[in-house]
C-alpha cells in the first residue's frame, strides 16, 4: 500500500492516482531542506528542527506530477490572459 497524497483533493490515497479526482497523487512524506528529517506533507513546519518547509513541499508536489499545472488556470495569483492588463 503506497502512502501517497492528492494535493487537488487534499486526502490521503493508496496509489498512484486520487480515488477521488482521478489525478495524479505524491508521495505523502519531504525531507525537510535544513535538516534532513522525513516531515509528512501536510505538515507546516519540521517536527525535528522546527522550520518552515511550506516551499519545500510546493517542489515536492510539482516535482511529483511532473511540472503539471493543478488546472486551476492561474500562476503565481495571475490569471492566463492576465499577464499584461495589470490586473491580478
Amino acid at each position: 500500500m503506497l502512502n501517497n497524497y492528492c494535493p487537488e483533493c487534499q486526502v490521503l490515497c493508496s496509489g498512484k492516482f486520487c480515488w477521488r479526482c482521478g489525478k495524479r497523487s505524491v508521495v505523502a512524506m519531504v525531507k525537510c531542506p535544513y535538516c534532513g528529517e522525513e516531515v509528512a506533507i501536510v505538515a507546516k513546519f519540521c517536527g525535528n528542527c522546527g522550520k518552515p518547509i511550506q516551499e519545500a513541499i510546493k517542489m515536492h508536489i510539482e516535482k511529483g506530477r511532473g511540472g503539471e499545472r493543478s488546472g486551476t488556470g492561474s500562476r503565481d495569483g495571475v490569471r492566463e490572459g492576465d499577464e499584461g492588463s495589470g490586473e491580478v
